[in-house]
């Protein structure tokens, strides 16, 4: 009887143990997880897929997006880079393209408190084409992709800043670039 009381006890304890395990898992699953995919909802619904350089803004769009605890407002131009305001970029001024990864971009930050929000001025046009996780591969491709499709745009200089993280990214794009040679896909290709 005493065997069968001690079994009986163990297994309870088991289950009960099994049982809040579980609620407080699914409990804590959907708190962080399920709800991330709320959180950064309108940064995957404007950031597109693009097959020559991974992926770029929407154009003329604004939108709220979030990075930790910063709450800020994307605003994207005509050619679908970051800018001040939803705006048409006018081809008679000579521009300065700007590039980069999330730090040219101004990941958590408002336009004004970025690089180009501190130098806007009457006299040229700065765009902003620094998108995160890009890498030198990629700025190039992005540069001479939008330098093919607006051949009106007069471009007077690409400056292009790069990160420390750009050799290892290089490393990865180019990697995917020489599979693509070979007829296959490279990893971030959505089927």
């Amino acid at each position: 009887m005493n065997i069968f009381l001690k079994i009986t006890k163990t297994l309870i304890f088991l289950i009960s143990f099994f049982l809040i395990d579980f609620i407080f898992s699914y409990f804590f699953f959907n708190l962080i997880f399920l709800n991330l995919e709320k959180i950064h909802y309108n940064d995957l619904n404007n950031r597109i897929f693009d097959r020559e350089y991974k992926y770029t803004f929407k154009s003329n769009i604004s939108y709220l997006s979030r990075y930790n605890d910063f709450v800020y407002t994307i605003h994207t131009n005509n050619l679908g880079f970051r800018d001040v305001e939803n705006r048409i970029i006018k081809k008679d001024k000579e521009i300065f393209f700007f590039i980069g990864d999330s730090f040219m971009e101004g990941v958590g930050l408002n336009f004004e408190d970025t690089l180009l929000g501190h130098m806007e001025n009457n006299k040229y046009t700065y765009l902003n084409l620094g998108v995160t996780s890009y890498s030198t591969y990629l700025y190039k491709k992005k540069t001479i992709s939008i330098l093919e499709k607006n051949k009106d745009l007069k471009v007077k200089r690409v400056i292009l800043l790069f990160d420390k993280s750009d050799p290892l990214d290089d490393q990865k794009y180019i990697s995917m670039y020489d599979n693509e040679k070979k007829n296959q896909k490279p990893e971030f290709f959505i089927n």
